[in-house]
């Protein structure tokens, strides 16, 4: 047992404060926060705690957190009494996990790597309520796409992402930012940054600058129709300095054919994507049903 291991409570406390204590003790066991993973762990507690604040949930919700690192998160949703559910990539920090809460009756962890474990807990055990995550830069749109992108999607998320990912997903319509991220989270929910996040807040401290965002559910769109309209902004920005006509013709393999449709909803086929208004994406689900057809079909 490590020297910190036995001091208990004072222990956690600079661990999770501290990278000084961070550092000592990835040293004595052996571990690292490797770029592989892009783990950068989160060391200001007020940061932290807004964090697991904006989420809104009550005692007894079901939260899933992404990329608990060392706990540090981990330990303030047990302590609100929520139905807390982790999943670590690294082998290192599952077995750190595995004994810091131990005896946590409502601590469960899902090792391995979240994009191919997800899915599994989804069709196995309750979906979640909310959603917590510092996640690693070098996978956040994948896990954002996965968890907006599916059925019955959870009433909030927060996530600590890079600033360039969080200003595609804050994006205005008709904005040179604006793309299918922006798209997705508008289908469904309302997007709001928390707040801006330096560097010196991590360890090890990235070369980047990281936004809070929340996402919270306001409608909800069949999903059908919403995977309809993710094909069609995949489609239209497809090649983004390039015209719909262009992009939609080579998607439809039918140039003129491609024209026509656009014209008949009232879309200038000689626009381009980011030009678009979010409504306008719906229209071409409805005009190209193929191509919803053909991802529901992947």
């Amino acid at each position: 047992m490590s020297s910190f291991e036995t001091e208990g409570q004072n222990f956690f406390a600079r661990l999770d404060n501290s990278p000084a204590a961070i550092r000592a003790y990835l040293e004595e066991r052996g571990l690292s926060a490797g770029k592989r993973f892009g783990q950068n762990f989160m060391v200001c507690q007020e940061v932290r705690a807004e964090l697991v604040a904006s989420l809104g949930a009550s005692a007894g919700s079901r939260v899933w957190e992404i990329g608990p690192g060392l706990g540090a998160m981990t330990a303030m949703c047990l302590d609100a009494k929520l139905h807390t559910t982790a999943f670590e990539i690294d082998r290192g920090f599952v077995s750190h996990l595995q004994e810091r809460f131990a005896c946590e009756s409502e601590f469960r962890l899902v090792p391995g790597d979240c994009l191919k474990t997800m899915p599994t807990e989804m069709r196995e055990s309750s979906a979640p309520e909310f959603v917590l995550g510092n996640l690693p830069y070098n996978a956040a749109a994948q896990i954002i796409w996965y968890l907006l992108g599916r059925e019955n999607g959870a009433q909030r998320l927060v996530f600590t992402i890079q600033k360039e990912a969080a200003d595609r997903m804050l994006a205005a319509e008709s904005s040179r930012s604006f793309g299918p991220l922006a798209i997705l989270c508008n289908l469904e929910y309302e997007t709001r940054k928390i707040r801006t996040i330096p560097g010196e807040c991590f360890y090890p401290r990235p070369q980047v600058t990281s936004t809070a965002i929340a996402l919270t559910r306001v409608r909800t769109v069949p999903h059908d129709t919403k995977t309809a309209i993710l094909a069609a902004a995949d489609a239209a920005f497809s090649a983004r300095r390039k015209t719909l006509l262009n992009n939609f013709g080579k998607a439809l393999g039918d140039r003129p054919g491609a024209g026509r449709r656009l014209t008949a909803i009232g879309i200038d086929p000689s626009r381009r994507a980011e030009s678009l208004q979010q409504a306008d994406f719906l229209k071409l689900a409805e005009a190209f049903p193929e191509l919803g057809q053909a991802r529901m079909s992947s």
